[in-house]
């Protein structure tokens, strides 16, 4: 992956890194010898991204919630496709059923 040579890396540990496709992916293309850190969570990615001057993957929602970090790239091999769900009785609130219907919005219908 061009986009990332040259750059030191946070990347996830293996045990995350496995069950996640895109994550899985990326750990194929990167150079062992760029990775400064690996972390094991999402708020450690955080974290070390903001101290450690490396690029690293996030989920879209947690990237675009946090100001202090850029989009550095994107590929078509980093999406990820999810459901978003609810349990039947948590649906019936109205919160819970805006905030479905919002993040229902904001994902493009062809990533579902």
């Amino acid at each position: 992956m061009s986009e990332a040579a040259g750059h030191d890396v946070v990347h996830y540990a293996d045990r995350v890194a496995r069950r996640i496709h895109p994550i899985r992916w990326l750990g194929t293309h990167l150079d062992e010898a760029r990775i400064k850190l690996r972390v094991s969570s999402v708020p450690g990615m955080v974290t070390a991204l903001k101290s450690e001057g490396a690029i690293g993957i996030l989920p879209k929602v947690v990237g675009d919630n946090t100001p202090e970090l850029v989009p550095c790239f994107r590929h078509d091999e980093l999406r990820h496709n999810c459901w978003v769900v609810a349990a039947p009785e948590a649906y019936r609130r109205p919160l819970v059923r805006a905030c479905m219907r919002q993040i229902g919005e904001e994902f493009p219908r062809d990533s579902l």
